[in-house]
């Protein structure tokens, strides 16, 4: 019997699509479509007729179309409609009034209704308009600028309340630029909203509506909102209320949408900490579909999806989740789906192409999971952590050398790894019973590669006959499954382990190196990583060596691999300046191993210029494939109190865990005013650096830009971005553990900027009073360095692991 595993298969879509379109998602089993488009807010006749058409179109291949119609979040050209609809930020001006000369205030587009009033007082008397001071008033108009709206102006009147010598408050809401949210509390909000909404189910006539509420421009900072005496979680009741209402209003039998993430974000998947706005679940009608948006990819993220989707499930929800266009996310989605047996489910394809094969693949499997098997099985993307589908020979050895070396770098033996995927390939069975074992190349692959490790392991200890003797087999049996493995490479390679009793290198034989088991302990709360760097060789009669620089301080450095020939001696040198270099500590962790990689650093160091000396034997030396690892310690550092004293907060990782290509140096102290931060942005290809942005509050990420977040205890965490051209961000949190900043919020900070032969440099300074509070001993902040690479390499790197959501995170910034 045909019947769907997932009984809600959708897609969610900016922008209408074609006909065709819509016969491919409903060959597909696609039965919802949601459409976020502009339309939707401003639909006069020509834009009804497309959408209904297209709905009607919808509906007749059995899919339900939903639209998107947002009350946090509304485009530009709806908000100039009713600009005092918008939600604000409120702001207190101290300014001693003239009686001739008008005084500005600090913002312009300031809110002005009769719920929002202007406020003037001294001390605590309430002044009034017209006979204690006059008004020049300015206007509110999108897209809120000051340049195109000029501020509002003030002055005293002769006679009244104010004297020369008195400073009054001056207390309003203003419309930053770009604002985007709407004020529930705003007569204008409701009245532009219910417009909207009327003409919305009046040409449509949905089954159900998308109300967002999982990106949230701004909440509760408007004095509309703030003299309710309410909390953001009580504010967005409020917001989610107004919408039911007047769906309900209009059409009781809609059903809405929303999105999730704002009610069950957490912070840790240690510690279940549960959104501030989770209360808010309590008021979701009951009729109405949440959907979880889990944009991380990575196997980290799914306890904290199933925690997510099981609190969904508790509250009375079916289980429901949104993924990317990506078959290994879309397959672990799925999976977790299915896990809830006793209810209905449903998942989301984000912008979904339905001529693309993971499209088809997501929705295929939707329907039934037993419903394709691929030569590359759902469940080996788990255990490498990977994305693939049908991947080619060589990506397949890549990721099985890569996890084969996380391993081994982890002190796991090749037997241990062996068996661990034995294990979970055993555990993992089709519903018929049938092993998951599409393709045998995977299994042989990995345990050739393995038990390499094994062989080269007992040949470092002395057992070079047996080892070399099993190695001509083993090299035989990968020429087999490797077919650009031609016979001339293979008899080459043989006869040299035959004639001159060496290992062949993992490089010569694979194609790329490979960390070699060593028993080694880590120090406790690290993980190993490698550390990308420029390698210079220099070669001579008597010796050879390779300078490696890091282009910034790196480390802590404990490792260090290469494959050396005809060597007697192997030293190691560190440098700061790369011109004086001093000999460092490294032994073997096999004695009598010392001229072969790898070497262990007696004490594991910090250095920007690191060496690698091989001296000859009895012939030329030769030196390739040297390798650092250092090892990535928690996100911890302190901040020291003397403003000469500047401390190292250490490596910024990318999105894989490893330490970014482009590095970048993270410095900071303190003064008795603020933080000082200096930041060095390296890169190996520095012409190539591109900024354009030098206006305030750009989204400056977009480009080459670093990023500091920080958060004082109970208070929002702050957001400062600086570019190479100086230009500066700053942004306040809306909710903690969402994606959403503020940037209306502005403070009074500087940054520095200037670009050099290296990349560019930047020098920041964060006054304590525009963070929410200053040090105290035994009280850590949250702090979190990012850097945004996008030019011709892309790459976006961290000081602190990202959350299980896949959003930054924060580490722990100490105070001595």
């Amino acid at each position: 019997m045909d019947y769907p595993d997932l009984s809600l298969r959708g897609g969610y879509i900016r922008g209408p699509v074609t006909d065709n379109q819509l016969r491919q998602f409903a060959a597909l089993k696609c039965n919802m479509l949601v459409f976020e488009s502009d339309d939707f807010y401003t639909m006069d006749d020509d834009k009804a007729a497309v959408w209904q058409s297209l709905f009607r179109q919808a509906r007749d291949t059995g899919i339900v179309p939903v639209p998107v119609l947002e009350f946090l979040h509304v485009p530009g050209p709806f908000l100039a409609k009713a600009p005092a609809a918008v939600e604000g930020r409120s702001r207190v001006d101290r300014l001693q009034l003239s009686n001739t000369e008008w005084k500005c205030t600090a913002r312009g587009n300031i809110i002005v209704t009769p719920e929002n009033p202007l406020r003037v007082t001294l001390g605590n008397i309430l002044l009034r308009a017209g006979e204690d001071y006059e008004v020049s008033e300015a206007g509110l108009t999108w897209p809120f600028v000051d340049t195109n709206t000029p501020c509002w102006a003030l002055r005293r009147k002769n006679g009244g309340t104010i004297s020369g010598e008195d400073t009054v408050d001056i207390t309003y809401s203003y419309a930053p630029p770009s604002s985007n949210a709407l004020c529930p509390h705003a007569p204008e909000a409701e009245r532009l909203f219910r417009e909207a909404l009327e003409r919305l189910i009046q040409t449509l006539n949905p089954e159900f509506i998308h109300c967002g509420f999982g990106d949230i421009g701004r909440i509760n900072q408007d004095l509309r909102c703030r003299e309710k005496n309410m909390t953001s979680a009580q504010t967005l009741e409020a917001a989610l209320g107004l919408v039911h209402r007047l769906c309900a209003e209009i059409q009781p039998e809609i059903r809405l949408i929303f999105w999730a993430d704002a009610f069950l974000s957490a912070e840790s998947e240690e510690h279940e900490t549960p959104s501030p706005l989770q209360a808010t679940l309590d008021i979701i009608p009951e009729s109405s579909l949440c959907i979880l948006r889990n944009t991380n990819q990575k196997p980290a993220a799914g306890m904290f999806i199933d925690r997510s989707l099981r609190r969904m499930h508790e509250s009375g929800f079916p289980p429901m989740l949104a993924v990317n266009a990506n078959a290994a996310s879309g397959y672990q989605a799925i999976t977790t789906l299915n896990a809830f047996e006793d209810s209905k489910t449903g998942i989301f394809i984000m912008d979904p192409d339905p001529d693309s094969p993971k499209t088809s693949i997501i929705l295929e499997k939707a329907w039934s999971d037993s419903s394709r098997v691929l030569p590359w099985p759902e469940w080996y993307n788990d255990f490498f952590e990977v994305s693939f589908r049908e991947p080619s020979f060589e990506e397949i050895k890549t990721c099985i050398l890569q996890h084969v070396e996380g391993q081994t770098l982890s002190g796991t033996v090749p037997e241990d790894i062996r068996k661990k995927f034995k294990a979970h390939r055993d555990s993992h069975v089709y519903k018929f019973g049938e092993k998951k074992d599409a393709d045998p190349l995977v299994p042989l692959l990995l345990d050739i590669i393995t038990r390499y490790l094994d062989l080269e392991y007992a040949y470092a200890s002395g057992k070079t006959r047996s080892s070399l003797h099993d190695l001509v087999t083993l090299v035989e049996e990968y020429e087999e499954c490797d077919e650009s493995f031609d016979a001339e490479r293979g008899n080459q390679i043989i006869t040299t382990i035959k004639n001159q009793s060496l290992f062949v290198p993992a490089s010569i034989l694979f194609g790329q190196p490979l960390a070699y088991y060593r028993p080694y302990r880590l120090q406790p709360e690290t993980e190993p990583c490698e550390m990308a760097a420029q390698v210079d060789y220099d070669d001579a009669e008597d010796n050879v060596q390779a300078s490696l620089d890091y282009l910034i301080n790196c480390g802590p450095i404990y490792r260090i691999d290469f494959e050396a020939v005809n060597a007697r001696a192997v030293s190691v040198f560190a440098s700061e300046d790369g011109q004086t270099y001093k000999e460092v500590a490294a032994k073997p962790a096999i004695s009598g191993d010392a001229h072969r990689g790898p070497l262990f650093l007696t004490n594991a160091l910090t250095a920007r210029f690191l060496r690698v000396q091989v001296e000859a034997s009895d012939a030329k030396p030769v030196l390739r494939d040297v390798r650092t690892f250092m090892l990535r310690e928690p996100a911890r550092t302190y901040c020291p109190s003397s403003i000469e004293k500047m401390q190292y907060a250490g490596m910024l990782f990318n999105e894989s865990g490893q330490p970014a290509s482009a590095p970048t140096e993270i410095l900071l102290s303190r003064s008795l005013q603020g933080l000082q931060l200096s930041i060095k942005a390296r890169d190996p290809l520095p012409h190539a650096i591109g900024t354009s942005m030098t206006g305030a509050d750009m989204p400056l990420w977009e480009e080459e830009s670093v990023e500091i977040r920080i958060q004082v205890p109970g208070r929002p965490a702050r957001r400062f971005v600086v570019n190479p051209l100086g230009a500066r961000h700053d942004a306040m949190a809306v909710v903690d553990g969402l994606e959403c900043w503020d940037s209306g919020w502005d403070a009074n900070w500087s940054a520095e900027a200037g670009t050099d032969e290296l990349g560019w440099s930047a020098s920041v300074h964060l006054p304590f009073s525009i963070l929410g509070g200053t040090p105290e001993l035994g009280k850590p902040w949250r702090i979190n360095f990012l850097r945004h690479r996008n030019n011709v390499e892309k790459e976006s790197s961290a000081w602190a692991p990202p959350l299980p959501s896949g959003h930054p995170g924060y580490g722990t910034l100490l105070f001595d």
